[in-house]
């Protein structure tokens, strides 16, 4: 992954963390990113930190990913501001910090909604919307990221290796869709 230039990427749990990391990664590399998460003001943030790191353009769209009307709506934000979307980053996603025998099915439930169901609302979403605009490559899991810290820059994430596949076709499978 070198030059992004012009690239619009999407990057939901954007605010703070590995996915605030992604984000600056993919600025620093040229895309036009838009971060997505559950509260503004943190959003805020780390696009401050993205503009004085950055000459990229940084949108902030604050939407929950396991909810399909704000899916839609944050997406549709994305699409008025950048007119596509080359790259989804699912980043957000929840632990319950309980040990095992002590978690209940309400923590259970909230991290398979978030983490699941929340990958498959964005994944779906804008794979449609890719198809029609022409957007083009995305990111199915960012877990596949080692943490780097240097003495410039906070913790930021490099890629190992990027599951991608393209919209405009049937998925590939795993050993296709690989790429080192």
């Amino acid at each position: 992954m070198d030059s992004l230039d012009g690239q619009v990427a999407l990057v939901t749990g954007a605010g703070r963390g590995i996915g605030a990391g992604i984000a600056l990664e993919l600025a620093t590399r040229g895309a036009r990113v838009a971060l997505m998460g559950r509260t503004e003001t943190i959003l805020q943030e780390s696009a401050g930190l993205i503009r004085a790191r950055t000459a990229a353009q940084v949108s902030v769209h604050p939407g929950d990913v396991t909810d399909e009307h704000s899916v839609e709506k944050v997406i549709g934000a994305v699409l008025q501001r950048h007119a596509r979307i080359d790259v989804l980053v699912n980043n957000a996603g929840i632990v319950d910090q309980a040990q095992f025998l002590d978690i209940g099915l309400a923590g259970w439930n909230a991290v398979i909604v978030t983490n699941l169901t929340g990958v498959f609302l964005m994944t779906q979403r804008v794979a449609r919307r890719m198809r029609t605009t022409g957007g083009g490559w995305w990111s199915i899991s960012p877990r596949s990221m080692r943490m780097e810290r240097t003495d410039r820059r906070p913790v930021i994430p490099r890629p190992r290796r990027a599951w991608l596949a393209s919209p405009r076709r049937r998925l590939p499978s795993s050993r296709q869709s690989r790429c080192a």
